[in-house]
This record gives C-alpha cells, sequence and structure tokens, in this order.
C-alpha cells in the first residue's frame, strides 16, 4: 500500500510564509494598501493567485504586480522563509497511523528547491516517515505529479492533499483521493471544481480509512 502525500497545506502549515513574503516586498515597493492577512488567505483559498490578488484587490499594475511576483517565487523557498512554517497538529498522528497500517509514505510536492525541502522535512521530524520524497517542478504540477503517481503507484493506493492539483492528479491515475479544505484551497472552491467530499483534518481522514479497512 502506498500513501502518496502532500506537504503544503496537508502535512505542513505554510500559509504564513506566503504572507509574510508577499507583505515585505509589497513594503519594499512601497505598496500603501493595506494588506491583510485574513483577506489574503480568504482570496487566495478561494483560487485567486497572487498576481490577481495584487491587481484586482490591490490595485497594482499589472506589469508591478508581474515584477513583485518574480520576486516572490525567487525567495519564497529560502532558508528564511521555510523557517516560518510548521506542521498541523494533526500530521505526526496521521503518519504514525499511516505506518501502523501498512502504507509506504511517498511525500509529494510541487516545489523548486530540493536540498532545501530535504532540510526541512528532517528538521521537522517527517524524513523519517518516508519511502521517498519525490519533488516536482512547480510548473504543470498536474501532469508532473500524475507521471510520477503512475510510476511509483500499485494496486492500493491513496492520494492525500489541499488542491486541485492533487485531486486532479489522483484522478488521473485513478487511485482513492482525500482532499483537506483546511489549507491552500477553501471548500467553497473544492466543490467548484468537482471534489464532493472534503475534509476540516486530517483526522477525519484516518477516521474514514480506518473504516474502510474494516
Amino acid at each position: 500500500m502506498i500513501a502518496f502525500i502532500d506537504l503544503d497545506g496537508t502535512i505542513i502549515d505554510s500559509f504564513k510564509r506566503h504572507y509574510i513574503l508577499l507583505k515585505r516586498i509589497l513594503n519594499k515597493y512601497g505598496v500603501s494598501k493595506k494588506f491583510l492577512y485574513d483577506d489574503y488567505r480568504e482570496k487566495k483559498t478561494d483560487g485567486l493567485n497572487n498576481i490577481k490578488y495584487m491587481t484586482d484587490v490591490l490595485n497594482i499594475s499589472d506589469k508591478l504586480a508581474k515584477e513583485i511576483q518574480k520576486e516572490w517565487i525567487d525567495n519564497i523557498e529560502s532558508k528564511e522563509m521555510l523557517n516560518f512554517d510548521v506542521l498541523y497538529n494533526d500530521s505526526i498522528d496521521f503518519l504514525e497511523f499511516l505506518k501502523q497500517e501498512g502504507y509506504d509514505i511517498i511525500f509529494l510536492t510541487a516545489r523548486n528547491n530540493e536540498k532545501l525541502t530535504l532540510l526541512q522535512l528532517k528538521k521537522l521530524g517527517l524524513y523519517k516517515y518516508s519511502k521517498k520524497v519525490i519533488i516536482v517542478n512547480t510548473e504543470n504540477s498536474i501532469a508532473n505529479k500524475s507521471a510520477i503517481i503512475d510510476r511509483e503507484k500499485n494496486n492500493d493506493c491513496i492520494m492525500v492533499g489541499d488542491t486541485e492539483v492533487d485531486y486532479k492528479s489522483s484522478k488521473n491515475c485513478q487511485i482513492d483521493c482525500y482532499i483537506l479544505n483546511r489549507g491552500f484551497r477553501s471548500l467553497n472552491f473544492l466543490n467548484q471544481i468537482g471534489v464532493k467530499k472534503s475534509y476540516t483534518d486530517l483526522y477525519k481522514i484516518m477516521e474514514e480509512l480506518y473504516d474502510k479497512k474494516l
């Protein structure tokens, strides 16, 4: 049995990192508009990306928004910014449960800095749970994740994630999918893309997996 597990928004709470860095860059460029955490989180989890948020909400020009976004991408996975990440309260319990149930855990994440991702997993105590850590490029991440799942999967696999990338990748590969609505996508957004059932926390997924086994 294999469990493909996404990291950001699933096991690792990394939203604070996204907000802090964007706020820092906006301040650097002298953007005086109020940039509030709750508003940013609400709109981003409803599907608005950084550029659309800056142009539609903060009324920043498209040219400046793209310049800011480039700087954001260049720095979002720096060692300094990754230090803002924390584990969700249920992450370790969930990984322990999967191991006890006989799943091989493959962390499957879309990032750009493999070295710092591995260092972060060791620092957070996650690396020891993984059979493999596979990092795909953030561009074309649905196709990239789908290709990895197809390559690695056996007859009994699950995918646990929090975005349309995880949902569509699992559907492409015809494996069971469990999507959280607490991470980078809201319940409303997930419903709109066809996710019939999503979960508020990993404990609820644990319960469902346990019941399924009975």
